[in-house]
């Protein structure tokens, strides 16, 4: 498998061990909604997915590697291109856009402002923010949600080019007392999931699908 292949595999793998719950998902950072699908497909639940689907609206000095990394930041800051409709035509496409609310704008603000008041019971969610502060705001905002057997998947955790987001998983994980699966070591792929509770049962399943489905 390539990585693309392992990640979207990854988060198959997680809802199927999920979809005896009854709780919703959430996807933050969705672009064309192909993991959002993947998880309304096995959930068959509720979802809501937040993006601008356009450009980053901001990025932080997490976010800069080097300094090269700095201009193409900017341009992806300034893209106007936008993939909204692309997303609504492909969960539309699997009959599953029903299921999914598109949340649009800076995530750093439409999270806070979608929680307020809010009675949620979270037992998927996927960061794929790419930057520091999007990952940030996703874990602090939804994690009092994710119930007690829930997942959190972070896409691109230990990528060399979004150090961001393994300063938001480690800090997270250490601060909250959170455990922590390196996806890397289970299966080959940079995502990580978080677990309120030991995550051994986890990832024996993750292991052992894996395994059987590869040979």
């Amino acid at each position: 498998m390539t990585p693309k292949q392992k990640h979207r595999w990854l988060v198959g793998a997680t809802a199927e061990y999920l979809k005896y719950l009854d709780g919703c998902f959430v996807e933050c950072g969705v672009k064309q909604g192909t993991s959002s699908r993947i998880m309304a497909e096995i959930l068959q639940r509720e979802g809501y997915l937040f993006d601008t689907w356009t450009g980053f609206p901001h990025y932080s000095e997490y976010d800069l590697p080097s300094p090269k990394r700095k201009s193409r930041l900017d341009r992806r800051v300034s893209s106007k291109k936008s993939v909204y409709k692309d997303c609504k035509r492909h969960l539309k496409k699997f009959g599953v856009f029903g299921l999914c609310t598109m949340i649009k704008g800076d995530i750093c603000k439409t999270v806070p402002d979608f929680i307020k008041d809010k009675t949620l019971t979270v037992d998927m969610m996927h960061i794929d923010t790419d930057l520091h502060d999007p990952a940030q705001v996703s874990i602090d905002n939804f994690a009092p949600f994710i119930s007690n057997t829930g997942v959190i998947l972070v896409h691109d955790y230990g990528d060399s080019k979004w150090p961001g987001i393994k300063k938001v998983v480690e800090s997270f994980a250490n601060e909250q007392g959170w455990f922590l699966v390196d996806h890397n070591d289970t299966i080959g792929v940079k995502v990580a999931a978080l677990t309120r509770i030991h995550p051994m049962e986890y990832q024996r399943y993750i292991c052992d699908k894996f395994e059987r489905e590869r040979s």
